[in-house]
């Protein structure tokens, strides 16, 4: 499927399908989803913050971030067959603001597989957990989205096969307009 097609089609009952009868949500064949609230999950970050400290809610956030980006990777693909990596690469963004993540744009860089090079950088507004933040803490005095860069990073991982990190640059909960991000070889930070 070309990234053209996908994007001007509803992709309900396509990403997931709902069993009343069942109490379930199944995406693919068997893999069972929760419908939470995108606050409850953003307070999740908060507790974790609260009760564990810092440096631990941004690995428990990102390992889970990155286990659910690499989730989406590879139902996408089963669900889509992207004509080309370019289109995969593409719809990545598309369905995280399906999914409710944020508004993402993105540009990428470099990508040579063969040579593990992979650079992207853009931008994500009105995320979740970046409001939620401002709400609870007032301005944060660093990038707080460990979520949404464990799910990008994952995505781009399982896509690529190569060992990447995402990191936040600039952050709305810290007061700017837009969060930024760049993806690269881990080695390369």
């Amino acid at each position: 499927m070309k990234f053209e097609e996908l994007a001007k089609s509803n992709p309900n009952n396509e990403l997931f399908v709902i069993h009343p009868e069942q109490g379930t949500i199944i995406a693919g064949e068997t893999d069972r989803l929760i419908l939470i609230p995108a606050d409850t999950f953003a307070a999740l970050h908060m507790v974790l913050i609260d009760n564990a400290g810092l440096g631990a809610a941004k690995v428990v956030m990102r390992k889970t971030g990155e286990m659910a980006g690499r989730f989406f990777c590879q139902q996408l693909k089963r669900l889509y067959q992207p004509d080309t990596e370019e289109d995969w690469i593409k719809i990545g963004p598309l369905v995280f603001g399906w999914l409710g993540f944020c508004i993402s744009t993105y540009n990428l860089e470099t990508y040579d597989k063969a040579a593990g090079k992979f650079l992207m950088t853009g931008k994500w507004e009105n995320g979740f957990v970046a409001n939620k933040w401002i709400e609870v803490y007032g301005v944060a005095q660093e990038p707080v989205d460990y979520f949404n860069t464990g799910v990008w990073y994952g995505y781009y991982s399982e896509l690529t096969g190569l060992d990447l990190l995402c990191k936040e640059l600039q952050c709305q909960a810290m007061g700017a307009p837009h969060c930024e991000f760049t993806i690269k070889p881990k080695s390369e930070w």
